[in-house]
């Protein structure tokens, strides 16, 4: 699921390059992140993007930050602790200054082509929740 997941990502990455909708980066942005699997996935082979991952454990968040140093991403993306319910609209607005600052001229995201806080693409595989759990 994982890869198909990423394969589907690339794809609309690319797409969106080729009709200029994308022109320079492209923020993704992973709701249920874990350990950050398919933002890394997606980074690694879209050269272009940056991202944001968002998972509400701790200690999904603390992989995730060493699974980006460790496949050297880690300037391209951050994560952050929070859930579905939680507006993230001012910490996105943060996280692109951030990587305009990281990145320098290299993003658009305060050039006026893109409103502040625009997410190109969402990511999400959200963990699999029994019928049983849900009721409780």
């Amino acid at each position: 699921c994982s890869e198909v997941l990423v394969e589907q990502a690339l794809t609309e990455l690319k797409s969106a390059r080729r009709r200029g909708v994308a022109e320079r980066t492209q923020h993704v942005v992973d709701l249920c992140t874990g350990p950050g699997t398919l933002l890394l996935a997606t980074l690694s082979e879209a050269r272009h993007a940056y991202g944001t991952g968002v998972d509400i454990s701790p200690t999904a968040l603390s992989f995730a930050n060493r699974n980006a140093e460790l496949t050297g991403l880690r300037i391209r993306c951050a994560f952050l602790n929070g859930d579905l319910h939680t507006d993230l609209t001012p910490t996105l607005l943060s996280r692109n200054k951030m990587h305009q600052a990281r990145l320098g001229s290299h993003t658009n995201a305060d050039d006026g082509s893109k409103p502040p806080g625009f997410v190109d693409l969402l990511l999400c595989n959200p963990p699999y929740i029994t019928s049983a759990e849900m009721a409780e």
